[in-house]
């Protein structure tokens, strides 16, 4: 029988010392996750939290929008607004150059907006939240308050 050789024990670390690497490697992957995650979800810039997204005014002033068609806008991405007023559709000539911009928190428009022209005698309000030099709030509830240079609020949601 061939003798046997004395080999050193090779030492493992304990379970508790590799749970806690592990534990920390699960933290900071889980920590990126959720930063990549509010980024996604509106973490952006104040413009790409707006974009594409139809906008509908919930107040005017502070008073509550009771309509059965609720004025809304939509900022596209492309530089144009849309939106209704409550009785008209409104937007940018498309036949002219310019469009919307956001610098910090204020909306610039390069031209004046254009609507149709239906008579709604029965509609409860018409109104028309964005235009030049307009401030811009988004809380966290996803509310965007709209100021306009003349003191008017307007609130919307998504």
């Amino acid at each position: 029988m061939p003798a046997t050789e004395d080999r050193p024990v090779s030492r493992r670390p304990t379970g508790v010392a590799i749970g806690v690497s592990v534990l920390a490697i699960v933290v900071v992957v889980a920590s990126i996750l959720l930063l990549s995650k509010d980024e996604d979800e509106g973490g952006g810039s104040l413009r790409d939290q707006l974009v594409d997204i139809e906008w509908t005014v919930l107040t005017v002033d502070g008073v509550e929008v009771m309509a059965e068609r609720p004025p809304t806008f939509i900022l596209r991405s492309d530089g144009r607004i849309v939106g209704f007023d409550g009785c008209n559709q409104y937007g940018f000539d498309l036949s002219m150059p310019g469009g919307w911009t956001l610098t910090d928190d204020t909306l610039g428009l390069d031209q004046q907006l254009v609507s149709t022209e239906m008579a709604c005698p029965d509609v409860p309000i018409q109104v028309i939240p964005v235009a030049d030099g307009t401030q811009l709030a988004l809380d966290g509830q996803g509310i965007l308050t709209l100021t306009s240079s003349s003191g008017r609020q307007f609130t919307a949601s998504a």
